[in-house]
């Protein structure tokens, strides 16, 4: 069970890139993991990570530089615990470069997906210092739910257009 986590999401995400790059909109790409294969017995093969991966996905949109991690989660709440360190650590450095960087979650009691940025994460952090999650009504109340334009495809155009509206008129 453990290794389907996350799957459903990453469909949706893999099906969304799929479509904006099939149309020229973005282009968007998934990270392939750095497996260290050992044996091969048929078609089974096995191995290991060869080392810590950063986030799943990378992308440019309009000219912007788009980085994200995908999570999914069954509770109503989104664990700290699902964002490893170094992941945190490449999504904070790739916000230091002025690209942008989040995490979409989906929350599969509910079935709503969200985009949570790297600056909201670290903010949350910064407040909440003991907390060990995010709970959903924050979701609600500060980042941008991102809805489902086709079967099974992402409408992550408006929010980029968004973001980027907002980081040009920070300068």
């Amino acid at each position: 069970m453990q290794s389907n986590r996350g799957m459903f999401l990453e469909t949706i995400i893999n099906r969304t890139i799929a479509y904006f790059c099939g149309r020229k909109i973005a282009y968007f790409s998934k990270r392939h993991l750095p497996i260290k294969v050992y044996s091969f017995q048929g078609r089974r093969i096995q191995g290991w990570l060869g080392e810590k991966t950063q986030t799943d996905y990378y992308g440019v949109y309009d000219g912007y530089y788009f980085d994200f991690e995908a999570k999914q989660v069954s509770l109503k709440l989104f664990p700290l615990k699902n964002l490893a360190a170094h992941q945190l650590k490449h999504l904070t450095d790739i916000v230091k470069y002025k690209a942008f960087s989040f995490v979409i979650v989906l929350f599969t009691n509910v079935d709503k997906f969200f985009l949570i940025t790297t600056e909201q994460i670290l903010d949350y952090m910064n407040k909440n210092p003991q907390k060990q999650s995010i709970p959903y009504d924050y979701f609600l109340e500060n980042t941008v739910e991102i809805s489902l334009i086709f079967p099974d495809i992402l409408d992550f155009e408006p929010i980029f257009i968004e973001l980027i509206k907002f980081k040009i008129n920070q300068t």
